[in-house]
């Protein structure tokens, strides 16, 4: 190569975006462009010098070995390289860099040097290891649920079952597969379950059945199963569904005689929990359905077009990481309902101090109060003591009122936040001065997924049952009062001197 080919070789890798560096025939670098230069921050005298500096002072230790032996084997056998590593830049920050080096050959083909190139992937690795964390977080929500819960694909073959649904029948993926799960059912329920079944997966329907599974070590299972179709992208692609265990509802007419009331009782919660199964059903198919489909388009752009300008990478990959955030926020709610549900939420208390919680709550919020032109404050009555608690948990709780109040609240109204000693407690209430709540809504402002039934969504509707929830697991409770035009307050209680219901908080 002449000196006006170099030299313009040279010129076009000084215009890109990215680090790109020229190297001898036996790997040594030569040269490196500007970007080098003001990624490592270091003189261009220094880097120029490659051949001398150890460039692999800047790759993750964890990652030196593996990327100096594909490198070094490239060297040997004259093949392009490629590999995908950290490397650390002069302010000490790790960012990751698909790097490749592709041979320039002589004209009787002899290497003479390599031309090598990085772009950066941080966001989309960073958006793989958040996804990462969001699988093993769904899957622990689902592995932890008290329904059963299974998937199955367009013909209405199961692909998968978490354990709840496998200790029902007795069968795992395995033996359900194509018609296995058939034998399961109990034989005098088996032709009306498997019609029904057929025919609307068929016609792509949702199904609701109750019938019995006759168990492998004997017993007689009675079940309430439901289904619904799955989609993404607005294509199904399957069914998912989910299977209560009913059977200390069925009881004989003899003690049903007997047990008349109990049994309406039974019933009653037998719908409240059928409404929570299928709400859960809901929020599997649709609400972390749908961002994952976002972030599975977003990140295959990116993969795809790995070198479209930087801003819209930018956008892309901040796209992605509020997706994520917001389904890692629906899984964690998920989560604190499975764990409230079975008397598993555990609270870590410490000595805090009440007014420094209201008053972080209320920096907390206070730029999208300004924003909508919300005053905002908070006020202790009288003395306030310290008080045992766990400060996460209570800060969690503060934040849904606040928010609530500051969503609902009209410009120009106002939030106030109160402490204040009553007897043996502490009272904390959140008011507002917005639209307020009808009766019949205060009856049900605790309960799960009530929101989400409404008739415009403005959420999935858990977070006043989880700060019930975490209220009670203080020993405390909490309630709402309100006037229609007026305003609404929200109050919660705990105890001065909790009785050892403290512990390490479940992860």
């Amino acid at each position: 190569m002449d000196v006006d080919s170099d030299r313009q070789l040279k010129a076009m890798a000084d215009a890109i975006d990215g680090p790109v560096w020229l190297a001898r025939a036996d790997g040594s670098i030569a040269w490196g462009n500007r970007y080098w230069h003001e990624f490592a921050a270091a003189p261009p005298e220094e880097t120029d010098a490659w051949g001398s500096w150890d460039w692999t002072s800047r790759q993750h230790p964890d990652h030196v070995a593996r990327v100096t032996r594909g490198y070094s084997q490239a060297i040997e056998t004259g093949k392009s390289w490629q590999d995908t590593f950290p490397l650390q830049d002069g302010n000490g920050t790790w960012r990751w860099f698909r790097a490749r080096a592709t041979p320039i050959r002589n004209e009787v083909g002899q290497v003479e040097r390599w031309f090598g190139m990085c772009t950066e992937v941080t966001d989309q690795v960073e958006v793989v290891e958040r996804l990462r964390e969001s699988e093993e977080r769904f899957r622990t929500l689902v592995d932890a649920s008290p329904f059963g819960i299974l998937f199955m694909d367009m013909q209405g073959h199961p692909t998968f079952y978490n354990p709840c649904c496998e200790a029902l029948h007795g069968l795992d993926i395995e033996h359900a597969r194509d018609e296995g799960w058939v034998q399961a059912v109990h034989p005098e329920d088996r032709e009306r379950v498997v019609d029904s079944w057929r025919t609307a997966s068929r016609l792509c329907q949702p199904w609701a059945q109750v019938y019995r599974f006759l168990h492998p070590d004997g017993r007689t299972v009675w079940v309430s199963g439901r289904a619904c179709p799955m989609h993404l992208g607005g294509k199904q692609v399957g069914f998912v569904g989910a299977l209560e265990d009913i059977t200390e509802l069925k009881l004989t007419e003899g003690e049903r005689e007997r047990l008349l009331e109990q049994e309406q009782e039974a019933r009653r919660e037998a719908q409240r929990a059928t409404r929570l199964r299928d709400e859960v059903l809901w929020i599997v198919a649709h609400d972390l359905r749908q961002p994952l489909q976002t972030l599975v388009v977003l990140s295959a752009q990116m993969i795809k077009a790995p070198a479209a300008p930087t801003p819209n990478r930018s956008d892309a990959g901040q796209l992605i990481r509020q997706t994520v955030e917001s389904m890692s926020r629906l899984i964690l709610d998920l989560l604190d309902v499975s764990r409230i549900e079975s008397g598993g939420l555990v609270t870590a208390p410490e000595d805090i101090d009440v007014d420094v919680l209201l008053r972080n709550t209320v920096q907390s919020f206070n730029e999208s109060a300004k924003e909508k032109g919300i005053e905002l404050r908070a006020e202790t009555i009288g003395s306030i003591p310290r008080v045992c608690a766990d400060p996460g948990r209570l800060m969690q709780v503060l934040s849904n009122l606040v928010g609530n109040a500051v969503k609902f609240t009209h410009p120009g109204g106002t939030v106030q936040l109160e402490a204040r000693v009553n007897g043996e407690t502490i009272e904390v209430s959140v008011s507002d001065t917005g639209p307020g709540i009808a009766s019949e809504g205060l009856a049900h402002i605790f309960d799960r997924f009530w929101q989400a039934r409404s008739t415009h969504r403005a959420g999935v509707g858990l977070g006043l049952a989880i700060a019930k929830g975490i209220i009670e697991a203080h020993g405390g409770r909490i309630w709402a009062e309100s006037v229609i035009g007026r305003g609404t307050t929200m109050t919660f209680s705990i105890p001065l001197h909790p009785h050892g219901r403290g512990g390490a908080a479940k992860g």
